[in-house]
């Protein structure tokens, strides 16, 4: 996407990031689709593709929000939103598209479709494309990926100068504790700043203003929270504006589990997706003896910092049987250095059980 001069680029192109969902963590990954940044007017127009890939109709809404959860009321297909909020039909098969449209002036905000129903016949998939326009012309067009929901996000960059973040908190009531990390090339920490989000709110900053003392070119950012986030990234570079979707990293572990006289070993890593969790187990060491590694894949969720994860095993960690394992922690947090929760195995051929404990110390 491209702006017209560097005084648009901080002053207009910002007003993209009116981050957020009003609903928390509640997206469900192809019944609700989130938008974190829409704009319309002053040049811009945003085009929504959206398409039903389930068996049966998709009843639902599309809202529209801005700034501090305040209602945004942009035109849709030649239509005035009332209220923030449109009702969404969209037939089983059938693809439909949503331009956004204002004035003059531009405006900004995000959007998000949210299901009428949790039945497992409709689901749909979608994208975003912003449109610049000088007049009649088009200028240039930038597509960006739906948001995620995430507790913990990296994003390299060549340049440190060209990057701007946006973040929002979208509980209604709760506010974000948030870190931004800045790590250079040779994994320097080279600064760190805290924000706090209140509930529905957003905050959006080029980095060079969030850490006005840092001089680096190359490097990452981590964004941490203590609840889930959506955001963006943008790189404005000589005027043309690139989008950098946010989504979650992983976390490395060291992990224990122990059950009577018996501790399994290895190391876990896991990265959450709005309510999802998922991950790989590695058992390198079983019984007091060391094994050759085999690495298991884990699922799991994580709602409410309560973390239940699920995996299955077999080979020498499980006696050679097919095995159900399950693992509880509550409370869970991707911050905290370490966590203890109740280990659970159930061998398949007989459905004996044992439990134990699982104790995880975190890496990275």
């Amino acid at each position: 996407m491209r702006c017209r001069s560097f005084g648009v680029i901080a002053g207009m192109c910002l007003l993209l990031f009116l981050t957020g969902s009003i609903f928390g963590q509640t997206f469900l990954t192809h019944k609700d689709l989130a938008f974190a940044q829409v704009a319309a007017g002053g040049g811009y127009d945003t085009v929504l593709n959206v398409t039903n890939r389930g068996s049966a109709t998709y009843a639902g809404w599309l809202y529209f929000f801005q700034g501090n959860r305040q209602v945004w009321n942009p035109t849709v297909n030649g239509t005035p939103v009332s209220g923030g909020i449109m009702n969404i039909t969209i037939p089983a098969g059938a693809t439909q598209t949503y331009r956004v449209t204002s004035g003059t002036s531009i405006e900004a905000g995000f959007a998000f479709f949210y299901a009428g129903s949790d039945a497992n016949t409709n689901f749909i998939e979608g994208n975003l494309t912003y449109h610049v326009r000088s007049g009649s012309t088009l200028l240039e067009s930038v597509g960006v990926q739906p948001s995620s929901e995430f507790y913990l996000a990296a994003l390299p960059f060549d340049d440190f100068s060209t990057i701007a973040l946006a973040l929002a908190n979208g509980d209604p009531s709760v506010s974000s504790n948030i870190t931004v990390k800045v790590i250079n090339e040779a994994n320097a920490l080279v600064g760190t700043t805290p924000i706090t989000l209140g509930s529905a709110s957003h905050t959006a900053r080029f980095l060079t203003e969030l850490f006005p003392s840092v001089h680096i070119t190359r490097g990452r950012i981590e964004i941490s929270a203590d609840q889930p986030l959506l955001g963006t990234a943008l790189t404005v570079n000589a005027g043309t504006i690139s989008s950098l979707p946010l989504q979650g990293s992983p976390r490395s572990y060291h992990f224990d589990a122990i059950s009577g006289t018996v501790t399994s070993r290895g190391d876990m890593s896991l990265w959450v997706d709005g309510f999802f969790v998922r991950g790989y187990l590695r058992v390198t060491e079983f019984d007091g003896s060391t094994i050759t590694p085999i690495t298991y894949f884990l699922v799991g969720r994580l709602i409410n910092g309560v973390l239940r994860a699920n995996w299955y095993g077999s080979g020498a960690p499980y006696y050679n049987e097919e095995v159900y394992c399950y693992a509880r922690f509550s409370p869970f947090s991707t911050e905290a250095t370490s966590a203890t929760g109740t280990y659970y195995a159930t061998f398949i051929s007989d459905l004996t059980s044992v439990i134990g404990s699982f104790q995880l110390t975190r890496t990275n």
